[in-house]
Formats: C-alpha cells, structure tokens, sequence
C-alpha cells in the first residue's frame, strides 16, 4: 500500500477483525426421532478483513480533491479493488482465505441485535451462498455496513460508465 497516498488510502480502506458463522458437519447425522440432529453445528471463526474501494467509502474521511478510481495496479500482491478479503489471523496473513467480490453482492441484510445476542450481525447474500458475519459493538458493524454499501455502489457506478463507452 506504500504507492497509494495515504489520505486516499484512509478513506477507501477499512480493516478489521469480523468473526464468520458458519456451519460445520459434526457426521454424526440423525440421532434418534426425538433429538433430529442435522449433523450441523455452528462455528465462530474469527477472521482479519480488508476491504479497498476504487472510491471513497468512509465519508467522513473523504478528502475533497479524491475523485480517482483507484485501480488494480496500485494495489499490493493479490488485492483486488471492491473485494472483501478474509484472512486467517492465526497462519499465512498473507494469503486470503476467501473473497466476496461486491460485483456479485446481491443483498446486504442488516440483522437487528436480539436481547440474547452477543454480537451485532450482518449477511452477505451471494443468490446460491449467504455468509454472515458479526461484529462486537453497532460502531463496527455499521462501519462495514457503510464500506460494503458504499464499494457495492461505486462497482455498480464503474460498470455504468464504462459500459456507456
């Protein structure tokens, strides 16, 4: 990132832990009728993330002079523009674990905290795969919120202008 200003990077970026729910076959199947296991199992996987826009996605950090779309070749190693990357903290920080491109977004759902929630939650919703994702405080969450919204929208910009030419 050291080719990109620092001001542009500031409000394009935006970086952090999420944890990921996910299920996870347990093999064990049905138990008996009364029980009906599924032989799923929730799973909490926390991930580093990383999401750069081609354009500003944090407002409030917005320089006014920042209008340049920010394009594949300024970016480190594999980092693509308007991808959400996730990140194994614990081994090779260096290799994505996955990645979900804003192009194909189809939904953001916002999931209301419930009283018995101990995270604040977000789904990404692929049409054929949801992943969802929760977050320790509202902050943050609406924090990713506004970045994924805001990178979902400049694609969707990008691919207008470009298919006009």
């Amino acid at each position: 990132f050291d080719m990109i200003d620092p001001k542009i990077l500031r409000s394009r970026m935006v970086i952090g832990y999420l944890t990921k729910h996910a299920k996870e076959a347990t093999g064990l199947g049905k138990l008996d009728t009364v029980l009906n296991d599924t032989g799923m199992r929730d799973v909490f996987i926390l991930r580093w993330c990383l999401l750069v826009s081609s354009k500003p996605i944090l407002p409030d950090k917005v320089d006014t002079k920042d209008e340049e779309i920010l394009d594949k070749s300024k970016l480190p190693f594999d980092i693509e523009p308007d991808v959400l990357y996730t990140f194994n903290p614990f081994c090779d920080k260096s290799k994505a674990v996955e990645s979900f491109e804003m192009k194909d977004l189809e939904e953001l759902i916002v999931n209301k905290k419930k009283r018995e929630d101990h995270f604040y939650k977000f789904t990404l919703d692929y049409g054929n795969k949801i992943f969802k994702f929760l977050c320790e405080s509202a902050e943050d969450r609406d924090k990713w919120i506004m970045a994924i919204q805001m990178s979902r929208a400049t694609v969707k910009e990008i691919g207008r202008s470009h298919g006009a030419e």
